[in-house]
């Protein structure tokens, strides 16, 4: 047992399955470990917020194929000071697996527990006392009962400019869809596939280090996966923040629109309730408020599509104390891919020089495996104009033109005034319902984004001007309601006549981007594989997106290059059942024996 009284990081020495090793321990607050070894050496550690007394241990034996064994020690002065019975939760990715309530008995208490009733992949097995605090956490895991198996049909050796084909299949599950690539083999090992990804990276932000065993994830064992779990921390569950009711998410599940958040920061005042505008800036007005929560935060929704959009955002109340900044809408959190190399001693490989010679061989000879972009699958969603059909359209191509945008208004928007005094201008529209000039001054645009200063318009030289759009009574959106709307469109709508003040954002915003095609030589006639023109691709084939037939096969052609070698087939992809899978397999290309 090691305590630790000020939360301070505990570097330990433990032997496990995968030999003996150092682990780094830091806990968010003082307390204690209990590290215990089973028969087969399988180590493990149970963690004791410091307001517990020590005399409580957790042994959880996943060794037998149909149950579960947990073994509860307690020692009677725990049972006396915290309780004489437990609440056991088993949850998996935040579904509830298993529950109960066990009555501590003696020392030792029993509880078996049918793996049937237990999720496949990462179960977290968390006690609570009888006040519902948490006493301990241990991690464990199930496999999957019925892997998907593969089957690829390929060569096992090829020529240079040779056609290979690849021929996947499902054995025993069809398969929904793939993502193939075939490349140089340098030797590397890094053990990453989607299935340990996704059950493990997601989570922990990193998987179990193979590099340099010669295995994958699909060759370990629940065991030594169990100790592994056992070093690493779920960035999933924290449940100091559930068990006080903090469970809002920051990044929340996206359906069909893309969330852009941002956050108003305010000096010396709140940052709650307060108004933001996002404007879209265009030829058709694209326009959205949202309003802060108590920290300052807000978000606005925008359409999926691979066009870039120009988006305005700025505060409803001008301050020059405030400021606005973005959030990002990813989480900027990545998986620890770094493998520690002494380069002291490690020369650079042999295969990085000869890459580097097949790359520049290809730039002088304008080789590039990258092609046109792959048609688009999610249909643009086409903006809609917020404000719908102005009260009046003026299109200045209509008009002879005139000199300044104050007799444009005058001479062709009746009931629209511009007046201006000494260096200050501002607007006013008559209500054509109720005769009579709005209460308040009506919302200014330039190209649908709004701005604050009349001076900007009135400024503006009315030949760059391609029509003006004017909504003369009050219009609600959403919360927000615009007592009249003065919209001036350029003729480039692209927001480059004025400069925005400072308090507002102007960002170019992508919700995803284009997907590049992988292009290679064909070498199906005599001639073409003649070619004199060299072809010393690493990579062979690259596709990130392959759908199977309705019998869940797929069937690849692709063509060799110059470079002879080793390569690598690595398909990654999920099968109609939403199980992830991954296959590897490798085949050698050479001059042809004479």
């Amino acid at each position: 047992m090691v305590r630790d009284e000020k939360g301070d990081s505990v570097t330990m020495l433990v032997t496990g399955v995968n030999g003996i090793g150092l682990i780094e321990l830091t806990p968010s607050e003082g307390g204690s470990y209990n590290i215990n070894v089973d028969n087969d050496r399988a180590y493990y550690i149970s963690f004791f917020p410091a307001s517990f007394p020590t005399g409580f241990g957790l042994n959880v034996n996943n060794s037998d194929n149909q149950n579960l064994e947990i073994s509860l020690n307690s020692n009677p002065s725990w049972r006396e000071m915290v309780g004489s019975f437990v609440n056991l939760l088993i949850q998996t990715n935040g579904n509830i697996a298993w529950s109960a309530t066990n009555s501590l008995t003696g020392n030792n208490t029993k509880v078996t527990i049918p793996k049937s009733s237990l999720l496949p992949g990462v179960n977290q097995l968390t006690v609570f006392n009888p006040s519902g605090a948490v006493v301990c956490e241990r991690p464990f895991y199930i496999p999957e009962k019925n892997k998907p198996e593969l089957i690829l049909t390929t060569v096992s050796e090829a020529g240079l400019r040779s056609r290979v084909g690849l021929d996947i299949g499902g054995l025993n599950t069809p398969l929904s869809n793939l993502t193939v690539a075939v490349a140089y083999d340098s030797g590397g090992e890094s053990g990453l596939t989607i299935d340990g990804y996704l059950l493990f990276g997601t989570e922990f932000g990193e998987i179990p280090k193979l590099t340099g065993t010669g295995r994958t994830f699909s060759d370990l064992s629940a065991t030594e996966i169990g100790s592994w779990l056992l070093t690493v921390k779920s960035n999933r569950i924290n449940w100091e923040k559930i068990l006080a009711g903090d469970t809002e998410m920051q990044y929340p599940f996206e359906e069909t629109d893309h969330y852009f958040s941002g956050k108003l920061e305010v000096q010396n005042s709140t940052s709650a309730d307060k108004i933001i505008f996002l404007s879209v800036r265009g030829k058709d007005a694209v326009f959205q408020s949202a309003v802060t929560d108590k920290n300052g935060n807000f978000t606005f929704k925008l359409g999926t599509n691979e066009f870039p959009n120009d988006l305005v955002i700025q505060p409803a109340e001008i301050d020059k104390k405030t400021s606005i900044r973005i959030i990002p809408s990813f989480s900027d959190r990545y998986m620890n891919m770094v493998t520690p190399v002494n380069q002291a001693i490690k020369s650079t490989p042999l295969y990085i020089s000869q890459w580097g010679v097949n790359y520049q061989v290809g730039k002088i000879f304008s080789q590039s495996p990258v092609g046109v972009t792959v048609d688009s699958m999610v249909v643009p969603i086409k903006p809609l104009r917020y404000y719908g059909k102005p009260d009046k359209e003026l299109v200045m191509e209509d008009y002879i033109a005139l000199p300044v945008m104050s007799e444009v208004f005058f001479e062709l928007l009746p009931g629209v005034f511009l007046k201006s005094s000494k260096s200050n201008y501002s607007f006013s529209i008559i209500d054509p319902v109720a005769k009579k000039v709005l209460d308040y001054f009506p919302t200014l645009m330039i190209d649908g984004v709004i701005i604050d200063d009349a001076a900007m318009i009135a400024n503006l030289d009315p030949l760059l001007v391609e029509k003006i759009n004017v909504v003369k009574t009050e219009y609600v959106v959403g919360d927000f309601i615009f007592y009249g709307i003065i919209n001036v469109i350029t003729k480039k709508g692209d927001l480059s006549s004025i400069i925005l003040p400072d308090y507002a954002i102007r960002i170019p915003y992508r919700v995803y981007s284009s997907i590049p095609q992988f292009i290679s030589p064909v070498y199906t006639s005599g001639s073409q594989s003649q070619n004199r023109i060299p072809d010393f691709r690493n990579t062979l084939y690259w596709n990130p997106e392959i759908i199977p037939d309705r019998n869940g096969k797929a069937s690849i052609e692709l063509w060799t290059s110059d470079y002879a070698g080793e390569y690598e087939i690595n398909i990654q992809g999920i099968t109609n059942t939403g199980t992830p899978f991954s296959i590897k397999k490798s085949f050698k290309t050479a001059f042809p024996s004479e």
